[in-house]
């Protein structure tokens, strides 16, 4: 009898450890790709207008640039993004950094295949950023989250070649 409480103890401790969060200074692997990995990839508006450059890390999370094209081919950086897995596996937080270093963070309010839903309700403008994958096209918005103030875009995947013209570094 001592045996089976012995055994059935040391289960119920192994099954206990395996639930407490590792230690700070210990790195998580994942091979689960994430939810958000469709974005990945070079993205031009439909007007041709603003350029979406997403890269899959190893790690599972999206590094973005944005940019607008100008006459004569340069491009004006207007932000870099991240998009990086939650505090739950079914959560991913969306940051926005703009050139002149301020950032700003979105939780993802709805996380479903090819939709993406990210909100910031402190945040003035915006406060809500959509990404939906639908029939090869990535539709976007902005807005409040009283849906005023509503901005859309419609991007296609960039032209072969474009996507190496694009600056690179951090």
């Amino acid at each position: 009898m001592r045996v089976f409480t012995l055994l059935g103890c040391l289960a119920l401790l192994s099954s206990c450890a395996s639930t407490l969060p590792p230690p700070n200074d210990v790195a998580i692997e994942t091979t689960e790709t994430p939810a958000w990995a469709w974005l990945d990839g070079c993205w031009l508006s439909e007007d041709a207008t603003l350029i979406e450059n997403w890269t899959l890390q190893d790690d599972g999370t999206l590094l973005g640039k944005g940019w607008s094209p100008k006459p004569g081919g340069a491009l004006s950086e207007l932000e870099t993004m991240t998009i990086a897995r939650g505090d739950s596996p079914a959560s991913a937080l969306f940051t926005a950094r703009l050139p002149n270093g301020d950032q700003t963070g979105f939780e993802s309010s709805a996380m479903v295949p090819r939709l993406m839903i990210f909100e910031n309700a402190e945040h003035d403008y915006p406060q809500v950023i959509t990404y939906l994958l639908e029939d090869g096209r990535l539709f976007t918005s902005i807005s409040k989250t009283d849906g005023s103030d509503l901005m859309n875009w419609v991007y296609v995947p960039c032209n072969e070649g474009l996507e190496e013209r694009l600056p690179s570094g951090d």
